[in-house]
């Protein structure tokens, strides 16, 4: 208790110091939850912040602080001794070859749980180093819900967290890690060193509590003999593992569906889907106004949490945080962000650019030409959608997509970025506001679809090759990206984030088509399904002729290079 209370204090001055003010939603969903029974919390991962924010807000809201699953980085002097008085432990990254500490651990979360006491962890594992989320890591949840299991008359439910910032103090190192350099253990140094960041102010924290998992409810709809499995043995059922990664999935659609769109991520969104990231400051101010209007039409989810200012007071909130330019001009203000400054960006747009998916999409079809037929658009945006969904955990509507298709269409027709003809859809005139926010969604999901494109095309040029190492694959991906980022001006990290390739390739086996192999040692051996050669040339069509013909130059060069077997 007095570990609790020196930390209140000392976080009350922490948050002054660093933050203009902390911004909580849908805290009733939490607490609906906890008084219901068990919960865990399961945030998203994205500042060392994360774990005394989610605690801190929890306890000012009258609840019962959690007991935090951490890294066994953080417990270090004097950082891992007053965490763990306040309820943290400590966890290895890896489980493999241990079999006592597994045992071991398997039995403190089980009493936890069998307890009712809150827990928290972080389903990513460890921090986004890009700003979106990272692929979740099923080992505790695994462990959660077989305890909830063991215990079905303690009911259990997981309570997905929204965690978002105006600006992190790690994102430089995080960029520095994604260009290579190695990631640097946490110690009594490096905290004393943070300490001077602390001079300047972070904008606010944005926690989102998003819609939560009844454990018991969602296993009973999905395998409702579960209680044939002797939970208590080490044996599982076959369709176990498949059953936690959906619902690891799941959980990272809801914390994305409980975003916050805060004015540095929407101008973030805005000013770098420009070429030169510069707009004149009136029109970054309609384009911002307009965005809003477009998620309030066709909202991504009921827990989706909207800026309720206009453009200019947006535009005004973020200029200082972000380190946006203003440049004097007889014509009218321009604002830009410089080089460094908008490389950073790039990991606040990350955060809320999964909600501009659909619309970029359809926009997307625009590029190359002005009339489409609405039929052909929302065929080809339901054909692809599929890796957009899997790679930025976006709904999985399953029946309902070409509804909610029909939905976006509608929302950008009411908003001018599209206009409707019977029973065609037509890019707006240049001279029409709704050209240019038309073009501002395109490049939401530029590079997102250029990737994807190298990705197919490369497949398609490689089928006749019979069968491709999935490995070689995926480092010629990486390198054409590494190209392709070079070529186009590219400069944000993530372009070429191998861990992308590799979900594009899950994403395309499970859509079948690739099949995956197993040979000799660890080796993987993808064969290419004929399925491939329209997903590519539709990909190939969404990019405008310039950015195509580059992909099929860079594909067309770099095929011969793979591992392949006869």
């Amino acid at each position: 208790v007095a570990a609790v209370r020196f930390m209140e204090v000392v976080l009350d001055w922490l948050w002054k110091r660093t933050f203009d003010g902390l911004s909580v939603f849908n805290v009733k969903k939490a607490r609906d939850a906890a008084l219901d029974g068990g919960v865990v919390y399961l945030p998203s991962h994205r500042s060392h912040f994360d774990y005394l924010l989610v605690s801190y807000l929890l306890y000012k809201q009258g609840l019962a602080p959690p007991h935090i699953a951490a890294g066994i980085n953080m417990n270090f002097w004097p950082v891992g001794g007053l965490l763990r008085r306040c309820g943290a432990f400590y966890l290895r990254r890896k489980f493999r070859g241990n079999r006592l500490y597994g045992a071991v651990f398997r039995a403190y979360v089980d009493a936890l749980v069998t307890r009712g006491t809150p827990i928290s962890f972080y389903p990513e594992g460890g921090r986004s180093r890009t700003g979106r989320l990272r692929r979740p890591m099923m080992g505790m949840l695994s462990m959660t819900v077989e305890s909830a299991l063991r215990n079905p008359d303690k009911p259990l439910k997981l309570v997905p967290v929204f965690l978002g910032y105006d600006r992190i103090m790690e994102v430089n190192s995080y960029f520095s890690e994604l260009r290579g350099q190695k990631a640097k253990r946490e110690s009594a140094a490096r905290l004393i060193k943070a300490g001077r960041s602390l001079k300047r102010k972070y904008g606010r924290p944005y926690i989102s509590f998003g819609e939560p998992v009844d454990v018991l409810e969602c296993i009973n709809a999905q395998h409702p003999d579960w209680r044939s499995t002797d939970w208590a043995g080490e044996q599982r059922p076959a369709w176990w593992s498949g059953f936690v990664s959906d619902l690891g999935h799941e959980i990272m659609r809801r914390i994305n569906g409980a975003a916050v769109v805060s004015p540095v991520a929407l101008t973030a969104v805005s000013l770098l889907a420009t070429q030169e990231r510069a707009m004149p400051a009136d029109e970054l101010a309609e384009r911002l106004a307009a965005y809003v209007d477009l998620l309030k039409r066709a909202p991504y989810g009921p827990a989706l949490q909207m800026p309720e200012a206009d453009g200019q007071a947006l535009l005004a909130r973020a200029e200082p945080i972000a380190g946006l330019q203003r440049v004097e001009h007889p014509w009218g203000e321009l604002v830009l962000a410089q080089d460094k400054d908008a490389v950073l960006l790039t990991y606040y747009r990350n955060s809320i650019q999964h909600l501009f998916a659909m619309p970029s999409l359809i926009a997307n079809f625009f590029s190359a030409r002005a009339l489409r037929k609405r039929s052909e658009i929302v065929s080809g945006a339901r054909a692809l959608y599929p890796i957009l969904r899997d790679e930025w955990f976006l709904w999985d509507y399953q029946d309902d997509l070409e509804a909610a298709i029909e939905r976006q269409i509608d929302a950008m027709v009411e908003g001018g970025m599209l206009l409707a003809e019977d029973d065609a859809l037509r890019r707006p005139d240049p001279s029409q506001d709704g050209y240019g926010h038309l073009g501002g969604l395109m490049r939401v999901m530029r590079e997102t679809l250029e990737r994807y494109a190298m990705t197919l095309v490369l497949l398609a040029e490689g089928r006749e090759l019979m069968t491709l190492e999935r490995a070689s694959f995926e480092s010629e991906c990486v390198l054409m990206a590494e190209r392709m980022a070079v070529l186009t001006g590219r400069n944000a990290p993530e372009f070429f984030d191998p861990a992308l390739f590799r979900g594009h390739v899950n994403t395309l086996i499970q859509m079948g088509v690739l099949t995956e192999k197993s040979g000799e040692g660890d080796m993987k051996w993808l064969t290419v399904d004929a399925a491939i050669d329209p997903l590519a040339r539709q990909a190939l069509g969404l990019l405008g002729p310039e950015i195509a013909q580059t992909v099929q130059h860079l594909t067309g060069r770099r095929r011969r290079s793979f591992t392949i077997s006869d």
